[in-house]
């Protein structure tokens, strides 16, 4: 699943069971889609410390380790929209309970 393109719904599927807010949707749509921190930030004309600083919050809420044994957390973070969008369409289509 890593490096190939999340498709439109498998996004959607991510975004519901995650339940972010519009800037993270965004930004992890982009994340997602293997753009740089500094491409973000200049699609969105902010700094790529405030993207940084956005990704921070998430890894941080999702319990992603950003400084200990991970060494890439953007990896860890796009592999969770990942299992995210699995699960939930799992579950809207009716194969796994939860």
């Amino acid at each position: 699943a890593l490096g190939e393109p999340m498709n439109e719904e498998a996004f959607r599927y991510a975004v519901a069971a995650l339940d972010v807010t519009e800037k993270e949707e965004e930004v992890m749509r982009m994340v997602c889609q293997g753009f740089s921190n500094a491409e973000i930030a200049r699609i969105r004309k902010t700094s790529a410390g405030a993207v940084e600083k956005m990704l921070q919050r998430m890894r941080k809420h999702y319990g992603i380790d950003s400084q200990g044994t991970q060494k890439n957390p953007r990896i860890h973070l796009v592999n969770l929209f990942w299992l995210s969008a699995w699960d939930y369409r799992e579950v809207l289509i009716g194969g796994v309970s939860k």
